[in-house]
């Protein structure tokens, strides 16, 4: 992936790549210009995966659409990832779906969609959420 211009998608789902393979996959974003979808929906990728992506999407300009859907993100993920919206305004799709985001993260993604001009779609289905959470986003 690192050397290769021609990938614009790369769908791992379903392979347990955990966090250590999310850092793989952020390390090798670093390199490549070319990638604009990545779906790694059910890789248990976690908080830690997740924060590593998020390091990886405040320098990338080129994904548009991210699918981390049933990864186990609970709030700390999420916050990276609301941190990393602030800063990359070319993604347009982010699917969070099935995952166990708390209140705080939620309104951490809310506070962060206020900053971001690039983001279409947030895609948060079964996520459950309280009322609170629901009216910040």
């Amino acid at each position: 992936m690192q050397s290769n211009s021609g990938l614009v998608t790369l769908d791992v789902t379903c392979n347990e790549i955990k966090a250590a393979g999310a850092q793989y996959l952020s390390e090798a974003m670093a390199k490549n210009s070319a990638l604009r979808n990545l779906d790694l929906t059910l890789n248990s990728i976690g908080a830690e995966g997740a924060s590593a992506l998020a390091e990886a999407l405040t320098a990338n300009t080129t994904l548009v659409k991210v699918d981390l859907s049933s990864n186990r993100i609970d709030g700390q993920g999420a916050q990276a990832l609301a941190h990393a919206l602030t800063l990359n305004h070319t993604l347009q799709s982010l699917v969070l779906r099935e995952n166990t985001i708390p209140t705080a993260g939620l309104q951490s993604l809310a506070s962060a969609l206020h900053q971001n001009s690039g983001l279409t779609y947030l895609d948060l289905s079964s996520t459950w959420m309280v009322v609170s959470a629901a009216q910040s986003l």
